[in-house]
């Protein structure tokens, strides 16, 4: 059974065909040929960024009454943490890496918690929509979150991501509870087999958090002042009673690489995408 027919306007000359009235289908979207079409059928310029023909194709979609995204699926998803007291050691950097190279063979969410995260860098700016915008949508109307879920999520190399916020001030009153709530919301209405959440000090709620991941990423440095705030980190955890969060992560240093992509969307090739392979 065809739920949507996505039909080119070039394909229905060569056919003759002028309506599908008669076959049953009662949602037909076109693609026109540069022009608007003065068919009774929705539709958009297929000559454009493809990011905007889908674009419009889902905000179609998530108007019907009918439509229903993915159904409810148990926990199954493995959650995945990167969180260092250290700053600037790639860890963005390597966590979008590993999330290009898993996604070669699992369905993908990455989500960034950093103010001002380099990911923004990389969005289209006519795309609407950020990870507030689903925020305020799972907080008033559940049943507008499923429907506005595909229309929010974005994708590098194969990994899908949620558009983050420009700053995560926006979501100071947020408590943990209420993230894991949100992530389970996630979880609940798609079918990702990997979570990636790429927290730093900032977030509320991010002990909380941590203790949701099944696995954790800490990147530290070589230096003695790095070394040092990092056993800090490790000692105060285990005296509040966080000893949990330190046997789940991983700690690791990585070189200083000289041939980084520019473009973060190659981040699966190259140097640093070797140590991500290894991990």
């Amino acid at each position: 059974e065809i739920y949507l027919l996505i039909v080119s306007e070039w394909a229905m000359r060569m056919e003759g065909v002028e309506s599908f009235e008669d076959t049953g289908l009662d949602k037909v979207f076109l693609l026109w040929d540069g022009v608007a079409s003065d068919s009774v059928y929705p539709g958009v310029d297929r000559y454009q960024p493809y990011e905007e023909v889908v674009q419009k194709i889902m905000t179609y979609m998530t108007e019907q009454e009918d439509y229903i995204p993915a159904g409810e699926r148990r926990r199954g998803w493995k959650v995945v943490g990167f969180y260092s007291p250290i700053k600037r050691c790639l860890q963005s950097t390597f966590a979008l890496a590993l999330g290009q190279l898993l996604a070669e063979t699992k369905k993908v969410l990455y989500m960034n918690f950093e103010n001002f995260p380099i990911i923004s860098g990389y969005q289209n700016r006519n795309m609407q929509g950020n990870i507030i915008d689903l925020l305020y949508y799972f907080d008033c109307d559940s049943d507008k979150f499923v429907k506005k879920l595909p229309l929010l999520t974005k994708s590098i190399h194969g990994m899908d991501y949620l558009p983050p916020s420009q700053s995560y001030f926006d979501t100071y009153d947020r408590t943990g509870k209420r993230w894991i709530a949100f992530f389970e919301m996630l979880e609940k209405n798609t079918e990702y087999d990997v979570l990636l959440l790429d927290l730093t000090d900032g977030m509320p709620g991010l002990l909380d958090v941590l203790e949701y991941c099944d696995k954790i990423y800490t990147i530290g440095k070589e230096d003695a002042l790095a070394k040092a705030k990092m056993q800090q980190y490790e000692e105060w955890m285990k005296q509040h009673a966080f000893a949990e969060i330190m046997e789940k992560t991983t700690r690791f240093c990585l070189p200083e690489f000289q041939n980084l992509p520019e473009d973060i969307g190659l981040l699966a090739h190259g140097e640093l995408s070797q140590y991500a392979k290894a991990v």
